[in-house]
């Protein structure tokens, strides 16, 4: 991609609760694309402000930035083959 912004599932797992009942969780690798460093960075920042505006549109649904390592990042990178490129993971949580 020349420019712009992917969403990769690494992630996803659903949980039952009796009182809550299911949660949906699902991981996304957020990461921006772009020939120039710096619009790299505005586009990821971007992207993290549209997802996190959308998240609260609807009330069974959560979003939270996940804290990855290094390491973390390096296995979803080369899974993704995104190289390495600036990223963000989230977590996408929602009741069903």
């Amino acid at each position: 991609m020349e420019e712009g912004v992917s969403l990769y599932l690494f992630k996803a797992d659903i949980t039952a609760d009796a009182r809550q009942g299911s949660t949906l969780y699902v991981a996304y690798l957020l990461t921006a694309w772009s020939p120039d460093p710096l619009r790299q960075q505005e586009l990821l920042g971007f992207a993290l402000r549209t997802v996190q505006r959308s998240a609260g549109l609807a009330q069974n649904l959560r979003i939270e930035v996940l804290p990855l390592t290094i390491a973390d990042l390096s296995a979803v990178w080369s899974m993704a083959r995104a190289g390495g490129q600036p990223s963000i993971a989230v977590m996408v949580r929602a009741l069903v």
